[in-house]
């Protein structure tokens, strides 16, 4: 699996996951998990989102992070959290 991170605005992120190589079920809902608030990865950035929206494709997976008022978004803990989340699911 591979992501981008596509649109950075540090207040509202982009990120594409592609090549989910029959993994998009899990990876939908490793994602799932970070949207109840139940997350696991090793960074801070799940307690600045005001909101996270996913939508599925055919062949890639686009979420998009909104942060709360006030907050602005770490490119390199999101990079972090791509691939801590991503590496889970490739071990499931």
């Amino acid at each position: 699996m591979e992501y981008d991170i596509i649109e950075d605005q540090s207040t509202c992120v982009l990120i594409r996951i592609k090549k989910l190589e029959g993994r998009h079920a899990a990876a939908l809902g490793a994602l799932e998990e970070c949207m109840q608030g139940r997350c696991s990865c090793p960074t801070n950035q799940s307690a600045k989102l005001k909101s996270l929206e996913i939508v599925s494709g055919k062949d890639s997976i686009d979420v998009t992070l909104t942060a709360k008022d006030g907050q602005r978004l770490d490119r390199s803990d999101l990079d972090t959290c791509m691939r801590y989340t991503l590496d889970q699911v490739s071990r499931e």
